[in-house]
């Protein structure tokens, strides 16, 4: 079989793809994952940061966890439906993709979307952080 036998179709090499991707990947962790951090920690008293940040990770864990295997119980579905119509498993694969490629970017907008709603605007002043047995004054002899 030749290269030119191989690049007949419309496919690209595999490895190519990966490399944006990898980069959208990086960009997205880095300009999401970390200010959500950030933003879902900001009005937690110092002494329950530990059970706070805890809490945070194992959410994010998760729905990461539910968004894989929703993703993947549509792509095996679609595929199975694809697949009854007679076409070949490559032609079927194809058009699985693109259906289930729209799930996770429709869920990404619609928390896109719903950021502004949620967010809070409450404001905490650094005197608000200090506990109040810390601001006493203790008196000598008691």
């Amino acid at each position: 079989m030749s290269l030119t036998t191989i690049r007949t179709d419309r496919t690209v090499a595999g490895w190519r793809p990966l490399i944006p991707a990898t980069v959208v990947t990086g960009l997205g962790i880095g300009c999401v994952v970390a200010p959500m951090s950030t933003e879902a920690m900001r009005n937690v008293e110092p002494r329950l940061a530990g059970a706070a940040s805890g809490v945070n990770n194992t959410i994010r864990q998760i729905g990461s966890v539910i968004g894989a295997a929703t993703v993947g119980a549509l792509l095996q579905g679609r595929l199975a439906a694809e697949l009854a119509t007679g076409k070949t498993y490559a032609d079927a694969f194809i058009a699985t993709m693109h259906v289930t490629a729209i799930l996770p970017i429709g869920v990404v907008l619609a928390g896109a979307l719903a950021c502004p709603l949620v967010r809070n605007h409450t404001r905490v002043t650094p005197a608000d952080l200090v506990p109040a047995a810390a601001t006493r004054e203790t008196t000598p002899g008691r």
